[in-house]
């Protein structure tokens, strides 16, 4: 009894995991282990596999029926176990069905040159490949695997794997396996650099140049396009073109210079002339080159600088000296005064002739020049510029003769740069109040004779001067010779 019911076990065992086989060609091969190697019988009827039970009907009867069962019915019965199972494919282990070909390349042959198995998803659809990736299945001249074609081929465009070293780019071919390792295209020029930096496209080689523009150097600014080389110039144009500021050729040493005797005129702007001694663009080379008054000689820098003599000027009419302090050129200076104004004094302060003669302004009269003013007064800073006595031999306090200067000064410079002390006017008076006074003005009120503030006096009715200016004083020698001072008044 417990015999029966074990077989009753095994024999559920196989209904719960196959289905049956019809005929020997769709189930060759019993997969129950038992009977692994014995080819399921097939019923005459097509109802599947059938067995003669042993005759006593015991255990061994049971297990024949219980063979026959699973082979007829409960499909243990598959293509293959084992690839020996499947001419030219390999077996799939886990459905028993041969197909193409499996992941570890079983069923694809290396003498055909497909020994890869690429995988679909469903292993009836796995197809024999060259390659499915670079690393370990393409090498020698064609390292890298065509992922789309699933070829190895010598490069790929794009990310140039299979090319390195002096050969970094991949060109495209007219399939995958035509492209090629070159050292650029045109569209990855920049694995070009240092000393060749263009990509010439006919080879698809780095050289240093492919037209003159690529030269820059003064001394091989010329392409020579049969070799890719920047050599020696032969004409200005357009060999140094590129050559920044070096714009002609100089022959026969054959570079680019600013400029030769024979191409000056490549000279402009600030720097118009050529110094053919260093081929050079400078400001001159000589006098005549230097257009400023105040910078009219030429230095051996070939700058133009301020002049040192006469004759550095000489070419200006207007301005023909040279005053040497300043170093420009001006019209007169001191030891020209007479040669070039005449008659009329040098304003020094800018090297021009007055309107004035020389020697003829009394004290507190306006002046521009020292030697405008009478012998032994020069033209003082005060508050305007006037012709004052040097106190030297003594002011009017002490000399009657340079009345009404009573006032001596501090140390002062003329406008002409002489130095010392000079007779002023009394206190609070001005020239202009002088003046009015000495050239007897006529008034009506103070304002007529000298800006308010400035000491002048218009004397009234019945007074001394009455109608003729005046001014407040304090001593005689505060008035001018031939007036006087009584009781510290007015001068009349």
């Amino acid at each position: 009894m417990r015999k029966r019911l074990d077989f009753a076990f095994a024999l559920l065992a196989v209904l719960l995991v196959a289905q049956a086989c019809d005929t020997a060609e769709e189930c060759p091969v019993c997969s129950a282990p038992s009977d692994r190697d014995a080819a399921c019988p097939i019923d005459s009827g097509g109802g599947g596999a059938s067995a003669e039970p042993a005759a006593d009907g015991g255990p061994d009867g049971m297990a024949d029926a219980a063979t026959e069962a699973g082979c007829e019915a409960l499909d243990a019965c598959v293509d293959c176990t084992g690839h020996g199972e499947c001419p030219d494919e390999a077996c799939d282990p886990v459905r028993g069905v041969c197909v193409p070909c499996i992941a570890d390349g079983t069923g694809c042959a290396d003498d055909i040159g497909e020994p890869v198995c690429k995988s679909a998803g469903n292993t009836d659809n796995n197809e024999c490949v060259e390659c499915t990736q670079s690393a370990g299945q393409c090498d020698g001249a064609a390292p890298a695997c065509d992922t789309a074609g699933n070829t190895c081929v010598p490069c790929l465009t794009g990310t140039h794997e299979g090319c390195s070293g002096a050969e970094p780019v991949c060109k495209a071919g007219a399939t995958s396996s035509d492209n090629e390792c070159v050292q650029c295209t045109a569209a990855d020029d920049d694995a070009c650099s240092d000393a060749t930096p263009h990509c010439d496209t006919t080879d698809n080689t780095c050289a240093p140049c492919l037209n003159s523009s690529h030269c820059t150097d003064h001394d091989a600014a010329r392409c020579n396009t049969l070799t890719g080389l920047c050599v020696s110039c032969q004409s200005s144009s357009p060999d140094c073109d590129s050559v920044p500021g070096l714009p002609v050729c100089k022959l026969p040493e054959a570079e680019c210079v600013e400029c030769t005797a024979a191409e000056h005129d490549a000279c402009t702007d600030d720097t118009p002339y050529c110094d053919t001694d260093g081929n050079s663009c400078v400001a001159c080379t000589e006098n005549s080159h230097c257009l400023e008054i105040s910078a009219a000689r030429c230095h051996d820098d070939n700058t133009c600088i301020g002049c040192t003599q006469d004759g550095d000027c000489t070419r200006f009419s207007e301005t023909p000296v040279c005053d040497e302090p300043r170093g420009t050129c001006v019209e007169c200076t001191l030891d020209t005064e007479a040669q070039e104004c005449g008659a009329k004094a040098c304003r020094l302060s800018d090297g021009t002739c007055t309107e004035t003669n020389r020697g003829t302004l009394l004290p507190c009269r306006v002046c521009e020049a020292d030697s405008e003013c009478q012998s032994g007064s020069y033209c003082i800073d005060q508050v305007g510029q006037f012709c004052f006595w040097d106190a030297g031999a003594g002011c009017a306090d002490t000399s009657p003769g340079y009345r009404p200067y009573s006032t001596t000064s501090s140390t002062l410079t003329s406008i002409d740069g002489y130095e010392s002390t000079f007779c002023l006017p009394p206190g609070t008076v001005s020239c202009a109040a002088i003046v009015s006074t000495e050239n007897d003005t006529e008034c009506s009120v103070n304002t007529d004779c000298s800006p308010s503030g400035q000491g002048s006096y218009c004397p009234e009715s019945a007074e001394p001067r009455e109608g003729y200016c005046s001014y407040w004083c304090d001593n005689d020698y505060d008035c001018p010779s031939g007036l006087v001072c009584p009781g510290g008044t007015y001068c009349q």
